[in-house]
């Protein structure tokens, strides 16, 4: 199986005795369990982890985003996944720092409040998050900002999509991706 083929692994394939997956392959088959689908066929299941499963999908934004930079040093976290988000998930800087400061709140204090200071001045983000359909972003007053776990999961999973098309037809992204495969890609199971 080619690199991009094993790493790109639709995590509705279940291969038994598979013995290397990539981190990709299997972060995207714990969201799925973690949303309440049975991640081979799609199924409903009578559980969800939503705080988990929200997490586990800025954790693979974060991973894809050290692949489109070819970077992964951990001073450049805040561009890179922003700048990933930016291209991917067609979001506004605004929205790329929604999602991001999310990202600091859930994977940082396991909770739905960040902050930044820009300037001397302190921004509060509030969070709330939801399974709407409709609206991935709902800024409210007061620093409070509604967010869609269904939303963000439909983006993440097209931005895979256009990521790897981009990925086979451009040759810095290739050599972006070869830098960070070595360390992120892959883990063998026994």
């Amino acid at each position: 199986m080619e690199k991009y083929d094993l790493f790109f692994q639709s995590p509705r394939e279940f291969i038994k005795n598979q013995r290397v997956y990539s981190v990709l392959y299997l972060l995207r088959r714990d969201i799925y369990t973690c949303l309440g689908y049975n991640p081979t066929d799609n199924s409903k299941i009578e559980y969800q982890a939503l705080f988990p499963g929200t997490m586990a999908i800025l954790a693979g934004i974060d991973l894809l985003a050290k692949f489109y930079k070819g970077c992964d040093n951990y001073r450049k976290s805040n561009e890179r996944f922003k700048d990933f988000i930016n291209k991917y998930f067609g979001c506004t800087k605004e929205e790329s720092e929604i999602v991001y400061q999310l990202r600091n709140s859930l994977l940082h204090s396991f909770g739905l409040y960040s902050y930044k200071v820009l300037n001397k001045k302190r921004q509060e983000f509030n969070f709330f998050l939801n399974q709407d359909d409709a609206v991935f972003i709902r800024q409210m007053p007061d620093s409070n900002y509604f967010i869609s776990i269904n939303q963000l999961l439909t983006k993440f999973e097209n931005s895979i999509e256009l990521y790897k098309s981009e990925l086979k037809e451009s040759t810095e992204l290739s050599n972006n991706f070869d830098k960070i495969l070595i360390n992120y890609g892959f883990l063998r199971v026994k």
